[in-house]
């Protein structure tokens, strides 16, 4: 039996359609299918569970990208031992090999050094659930990213926000890592049978932002400098079958919003 390999967006025109998978809600993807079922990669064995992102088209993200995946690939987790994606990557340094790229740091992208990192630990962590393996620790982004279905995201930066594992599935379990021109594939193999795997996302109430005021002398009337953006918070819940795994799993993400900044004129201008 093929399992199938967990694709965002298209990948190839000649790919199937997998059963009708929930659709992610969010920024840009309110019409990206969660499934493809494509040919199982050429691995030493099936996958147990499979997910690709697709790659970022600069240079320094997907050199973070590669090494961070690097790491990964073949790492083997016994039987209930717990994995750490900080602690198997290493940290982002340029002793390391890696570069500065584009992060998100409370809501705001910055170059800093690592960037791009993240879609790997999303990757695994898209893996990890649909192979219904237990998630110890996960943290989401400051605001959805559009390179994965909102609530799906695991964010990451040394030491503090991490993505933890257990093998909790009674088998030994290998990570396997691939990349190519455009695609960045995570697959998790062992000799356990495939689980089926429904997910759907249930938002919470919007947040407004805040509209916060800051005076300069350099300015001569109100100006925004940066614009508010909605905080959309909500949970992904995950509901499996057969027995031998957790049965439901939610994965609360609390996307907070960007407040509102306008600059204006210091008193007595």
């Amino acid at each position: 039996m093929r399992r199938p390999v967990l694709v965002l967006g298209i990948i190839v025109a000649a790919c199937a359609h997998a059963e009708q998978p929930e659709h992610a809600a969010g920024r840009a993807l309110t019409h990206l299918p969660l499934a493809w079922q494509l040919p199982r990669p050429s691995l030493t064995s099936e996958p147990v569970a499979s997910f690709a992102v697709l790659l970022p088209e600069a240079t320094a993200p997907r050199r973070n990208i590669q090494l961070a995946a690097r790491a990964l690939n073949g790492v083997s987790v016994g039987v209930d031992a717990e994995a750490s994606f900080n602690r198997l990557v290493g940290e982002r340094t340029e002793e390391n090999g890696f570069v500065k790229a584009t992060t998100l740091f409370m809501g705001v992208e910055r170059a800093d050094w690592g960037g791009g990192v993240c879609m790997v630990s999303s990757a695994l962590f898209g893996a990890l659930r649909f192979g219904g393996y237990e998630v110890t620790e996960r943290h989401p982004h400051s605001r959805p990213r559009d390179y994965m279905p909102i609530g799906l995201d695991a964010a990451v930066n040394y030491p503090d926000l991490d993505l933890k594992f257990r093998n909790s599935r009674g088998r030994p379990m290998t990570l396997h890592t691939r990349m190519d021109e455009d695609v960045l594939l995570v697959s998790i193999e062992s000799d356990v049978l495939p689980v089926s795997a429904s997910t759907d996302w249930v938002p919470r109430p919007i947040v407004p932002p805040k509209t916060t005021e800051y005076r300069s002398a350099y300015v001569r009337k109100p100006s925004l400098h940066q614009a508010g953006e909605v905080g959309t918070p909500g949970d992904r819940t995950w509901r499996y079958s057969p027995a031998g795994v957790v049965l439901s799993v939610v994965d609360r993400s609390d996307y907070r919003p960007i407040d509102q900044i306008v600059l204006v004129p210091s008193a007595g201008d």
